[in-house]
C-alpha cells in the first residue's frame, strides 16, 4: 500500500486526499459540461457545483454518524471535522440526489434530463476515490485465502483489526485481505457502462438513473459481506447493508417499472 505519494522530493500528500480532491475535481468539471450541454447560465452551474460537492461530503457524514453513533457520541468534534475520513458514500449521493431534484425544479428542467447525464460522471468519480482508499489501505476487506487477496502491511488499520480479532499470529504476521476497494470500483465501472448504455439506446428518461443505482446498490450490498467493519454495531451493519442499499434497490426497481408504465417522453 502507498498511504502517501511523492510529488516532489520534499513534498508528500496523502494518497487518500489526493484522490478525494481529484474525484471532486472530476465532478466538477462533469456537472459544469452536463448544466452547460443543456445550457444553464455559467454563474448557476458554479453554484450548483459548489453546493452539490458540499452537500455530499455533509451527507456522507451525516450517514457516517448515524452509522456510528456512539463514536460521534464520544467524539462530537467528528461531526464537523475538515478531515478527509469518516464518510459514508451513500449518504452523500442520497442528499445530492435530492439537491439536484430541488434545483431541477427550480430551474424548471426535467430531473431525469440531469440525472441521467450525470450518474455516469459519479461512477467514475467513485472509482477514482476508491483508488485512493486502496492505496491508502483504508476501506479494507476481511482476510481471504483467495489468489487475488490484497497484502497488508504491518501495523496498518487492517494488520490492527486482525490483531483485535484474537488471532495471536497475527501479531507477527499479517493475512491477506478481499480488495474490497476495487470490488467496489468493478461495481461503479458496471453501473457506469450499463446506464450508459440504456441512456443511448432505451430514451425513457429515468431509467439510466435507477439503472445505476440498482446496479452500484447491488455491488455495494455484495461487498459488504466481504468488507471489514470492526468497530461497526450488529445495528450499524444492519442499517449500512439491508437497510440502505435494500431500500434503494427496491426503490430503484419500483422507479423503472413506473417510469415504463408512463412511457415518458423520448431524450
Amino acid at each position: 500500500m502507498y498511504p502517501e505519494i511523492s510529488i516532489t522530493q520534499d513534498v508528500t500528500i496523502g494518497s487518500y486526499r489526493l484522490f478525494g480532491v481529484l474525484a471532486a475535481g472530476y465532478m466538477s468539471v462533469s456537472v459544469f459540461y452536463v448544466f452547460n450541454r443543456l445550457g444553464i447560465d455559467i454563474t448557476k452551474i458554479f453554484l450548483v457545483a459548489i453546493a452539490s460537492m458540499i452537500l455530499f461530503f455533509i451527507g456522507s457524514r451525516l450517514l457516517f454518524s448515524i452509522l456510528y453513533f456512539s463514536m460521534v457520541k464520544e467524539s462530537p468534534e467528528m461531526l464537523y471535522s475538515l478531515r478527509l475520513s469518516g464518510f459514508s458514500l451513500h449518504g452523500g449521493l442520497i442528499l445530492s440526489g435530492l439537491f439536484f431534484y430541488y434545483i431541477s425544479k427550480k430551474m424548471k428542467l426535467n430531473f431525469f434530463q440531469i440525472t441521467d447525464r450525470i450518474v455516469p460522471h459519479v461512477g467514475i468519480a467513485i472509482v477514482i476515490m476508491r483508488i485512493g482508499c486502496f492505496l491508502n489501505g483504508c476501506c479494507y476487506g476481511k482476510p481471504t485465502s483467495l489468489p487475488w487477496g490484497a497484502p497488508v502491511a504491518f501495523l496498518s488499520q487492517a494488520h490492527l483489526a486482525q490483531v483485535d480479532s484474537g488471532n495471536l499470529f497475527s501479531i507477527l504476521s499479517t493475512s491477506y485481505v478481499h480488495p474490497t476497494q476495487i470490488y467496489e470500483m468493478l461495481a461503479a465501472l458496471t453501473a457506469v457502462l450499463i446506464s450508459w448504455y440504456i441512456f443511448k439506446n432505451v430514451g425513457i428518461r429515468g431509467v439510466a438513473t435507477f439503472v445505476f443505482c440498482f446496479v452500484f446498490s447491488l455491488g455495494r450490498f455484495i461487498t459488504f459481506f466481504y468488507r471489514d467493519f470492526p468497530v461497526a454495531s450488529e445495528v450499524s451493519n444492519f442499517v449500512r447493508g439491508p437497510v440502505v442499499y435494500g431500500v434503494v434497490m427496491v426503490g430503484s426497481i419500483v422507479g423503472v417499472c413506473i417510469l415504463y408504465n408512463r412511457r415518458e417522453s423520448q431524450y
